[in-house]
């Protein structure tokens, strides 16, 4: 009589259990990340690969998915070949679009300090507020003009003044703050 031999399944993401291999591998994602942070500088975010040909997009997006993969079922020498890999996709699309003669990203930035003495940046696009925030120092505060909106509509007071009486400057604005906020969701802060 033939036994039945069970296999057990392999541990390929054993690198999560090993203090060397969460070092190595959280090491190699965030070089990875950090070269990400500079083609969005250059290009937007998500914004490079909409500016190639499909066929070289989809040679990224399957990329992606392989370091996706990686990740979750591969070993930390898995992980270190397709973040070398997706590196050479970036730097691949990069050469395309220049090639294509594709527009960087050059956002347009307003400037100006509030009474505390801290700059406000603010940009059109609400694309470009992470892209402006890599850009510029530490301390100032980027706004979209989305964002921007969403303020001045919860101001009923001061749009009612401004509506008649066009062309009011508002000079200072005091609100109690009791429930100026409570009405946001956590995620949208």
């Amino acid at each position: 009589m033939r036994q039945k031999v069970v296999k057990k399944p392999v541990d390929q993401a054993g690198w999560e259990r090993q203090e060397s291999g969460r070092i190595r591998v959280s090491s190699l994602l965030t070089g990875l990340d950090l070269f990400v942070v500079e083609m969005e500088k250059k290009w937007g975010a998500d914004r490079l690969r909409l500016l190639v040909p499909d066929d070289l997009r989809e040679k990224f997006d399957r990329q992606r998915f392989l370091l996706r993969k990686a990740q979750h079922e591969g070993t930390v020498e898995d992980i270190e070949r397709e973040c070398a890999r997706m590196r050479n996709a970036f730097v691949a699309l990069d050469k395309a679009a220049t090639a294509a003669g594709a527009d960087q990203i050059k956002p347009e930035v307003w400037e100006a300090t509030i009474s505390d003495g801290r700059v406000v940046a603010l940009v059109r696009d609400e694309r470009d507020v992470q892209l402006v925030a890599n850009r510029i120092e530490r301390g100032v505060l980027v706004w979209s003009l989305a964002d921007v909106l969403r303020l001045i509509e919860d101001q009923s007071f001061v749009n009612c003044v401004k509506e008649t009486f066009p062309g009011t400057k508002i000079k200072a604005f005091t609100s109690s703050g009791a429930g100026m906020f409570d009405d946001l969701d956590e995620q949208e802060l």
